[in-house]
């Protein structure tokens, strides 16, 4: 029978390896500010790397790090998904009378600017949401990843 564990417990496997096994410099270096508590601050980087990701895709982490098969139980945060790759990865969506939006992908890198039509091209992203998704097939090896749901 295969144990089951939380999503919180996958992530402080995660966090427990990383703080083992890197360096403080390397850690400090990971983030984009200077702290006074490293350790709080890597779990919720840690936190936020993994949020709305598959419990698939943490179960595989997890058996990679601890050569141990489990199944991740818990819910996945509800992610919205973005218009050009389609994966659950954006935390608010586009809406001018809300004032939401301009979230970026954390899979395809797509900022979202409001931007549906295929072929129309954003300023924001530099180009149209075809040239992205032309840009991830010419790139297979970089975005094989399926962290996110769909």
């Amino acid at each position: 029978m295969i144990k089951k564990i939380s999503r919180n417990e996958v992530i402080s496997t995660i966090y427990n390896y990383r703080m083992k096994f890197i360096s403080k410099n390397q850690l400090i270096g990971s983030l984009d500010y200077e702290t006074q508590n490293l350790e709080s601050e890597i779990f919720d980087k840690i936190k936020y790397e993994l949020i709305g990701c598959s419990n698939g895709f943490l179960s595989e982490f997890y058996l990679t790090l601890t050569g141990e098969r489990v199944e991740v139980i818990g819910e996945t945060q509800k992610l919205f998904s973005c218009p050009c790759c389609g994966f659950q990865t954006l935390s608010e969506v586009y809406d001018t009378q809300e004032g939401t939006g301009y979230d970026i992908c954390r899979y395809c890198q797509w900022e979202d600017d409001g931007t549906v039509e295929v072929s129309k091209h954003s300023s924001v992203n530099r180009g149209s949401i075809s040239d992205y998704r032309q840009y991830i097939l010419e790139n297979r090896n970089f975005f094989y990843k399926n962290k996110w749901l769909k």
